[in-house]
């Protein structure tokens, strides 16, 4: 939006690739408690993009709790991309392995009672090609953990993720 001066009504300017043309946020202190099979967290947003060339950036972290008393076990983390009327998918544009399968993973191998808290964090550049509204959730697999596996808000700690279409 540009100013034309007192009296002059503003008009709109196209924006330049490379800028941001909008900004979602969400966060909360919640949790979820994670299965064995992959799972929806309580770690969502929603961001329309207002072109098909844009791209979102998308930027999330998150406090992860596991207590294991009987074995060797870990989790992973991954983000799901649902477009409105369309396809889900794992982008691996949003992902630390070239598959998007899995974002962030974690394994122990104590064998002992273990409690373990830590924050992971991912930032990836998505291409959706898409105006519809798309939905970013991170999901979460726990792998031999026989006690407890919690993704969120985990001891007072706040996940957020950050939505940013970036003009192309």
């Amino acid at each position: 939006l540009t100013s034309g001066g007192t009296g002059v009504a503003p008009t709109f300017q196209t924006a330049a690739s490379g800028k941001v043309l909008q900004v979602v946020e969400a966060n909360d202190i919640s949790n979820t408690n994670g299965t064995s099979s992959w799972a929806d967290t309580v770690i969502t947003a929603s961001i329309t993009p207002s072109a098909t060339s844009s791209k979102v950036l998308v930027i999330w972290q998150t406090t992860v709790n596991i207590y294991d008393t009987d074995s060797s076990g870990g989790y992973s983390l991954r983000t799901k991309r649902a477009i409105s009327g369309g396809a889900t998918s794992y982008p691996a544009a949003i992902s630390h392995y070239n598959t998007g399968s899995s974002n962030a993973s974690y394994y122990q191998s104590d064998g002992g009672a273990t409690n373990h808290a830590q924050v992971q964090t991912l930032t990836g550049l998505d291409s959706p090609s898409t105006t519809s509204a798309i939905t970013y959730t991170v999901q979460g697999k726990s792998y031999n953990i026989s006690n407890d596996f919690q993704v969120g808000g985990v001891y007072s700690g706040r996940w957020n993720i950050i939505l940013m279409e970036i003009g192309a």
